[in-house]
Formats: structure tokens, C-alpha cells, sequence
């Protein structure tokens, strides 16, 4: 057996660089986001929505008042499923994955069935609501 004063530079070299592979590994695991965090948008996404979520989901206290004065409090009180559904939908169209393709529809189709059953048909979202709803339909088609 080698001492380690013997191990030559080239073995040295790739046990670092594995010891190094490795971590990295690790880290890309570890840093991952798990599904209960997956739901939450970036800053770019929600800088992508409309300026009720991003209040909404910046949980911007003046703008939020604003915006449920505006859309009647029943509407507002839900809007954060709205919006989540919209970035459900932005990222469907970012990725080409089958299987996540799948489950971002699922999931916008979920937040937006959510609202549909909470909001008042009279809602000024509704028929937005039941659009982009018909919209992750659509794009759950072969």
C-alpha cells in the first residue's frame, strides 16, 4: 500500500476533482427546489403578471388595498390562486418536458377551478378566469 506522500499529482488531481463533482452534486440536491416551494414565483415571473398579482404576490400592503378596493374583496380575497395559475401557465410555455408539461397544466387548471367556485359570476376576473382555464385545456392536448 501507498503512503500518501506517494500518490502521484495525477491521482491527487482526479480525487479532487471528483471529491469536487461530488459536492457539487450535493449541492444542486440539496438547493433543489422541493414541490411545496415549487409553487412560488420568481421575481421575473411575477414581474410578468398583471399588476393585481404582483401586488398580490410581492404582498405589496398599499397596492393589495388598491387592488381589492377595485375588485371587490370576495374577488381579492382569492386572486393569489388566480395569479398562481397564471404562472403555472408561463411556465408550461417554458418548458418542453412531457411529464412536467403535464403537471404545471394540472396545476393551473386546479387554481383556476378554484377561483370559478369562489369568485361570483359577476367578478370582473371570471371570464378571465374561465379563458386561461380553457387555455391549459387547450394546451393539454397532444
Amino acid at each position: 500500500m501507498k503512503r500518501i506522500d506517494q500518490v502521484s499529482e495525477t491521482s491527487r488531481g482526479r480525487a479532487a476533482a471528483l471529491l469536487g463533482a461530488g459536492l457539487l452534486l450535493l449541492g444542486a440536491v440539496l438547493l433543489a427546489p422541493s414541490p411545496a416551494r415549487a409553487a412560488e414565483p420568481t421575481a421575473l415571473e411575477i414581474a410578468m403578471l398583471p399588476p393585481y398579482c404582483q401586488a398580490r404576490l410581492s404582498r405589496d400592503r398599499a397596492a393589495m388595498e388598491q387592488w381589492s378596493a377595485a375588485l371587490g374583496k370576495e374577488t381579492y380575497l382569492h386572486i393569489h390562486h388566480y395569479c398562481t395559475g397564471l404562472v403555472y401557465i408561463n411556465r408550461v410555455n417554458q418548458t418542453f418536458e412531457q411529464r412536467k408539461r403535464r403537471y404545471l397544466i394540472n396545476q393551473a387548471i386546479n387554481e383556476f377551478d378554484y377561483v370559478l367556485k369562489r369568485w361570483p359570476p359577476t367578478s370582473a376576473l371570471y371570464a378571465e378566469a374561465q379563458g386561461q382555464k380553457a387555455l391549459a385545456q387547450m394546451l393539454e392536448l397532444p
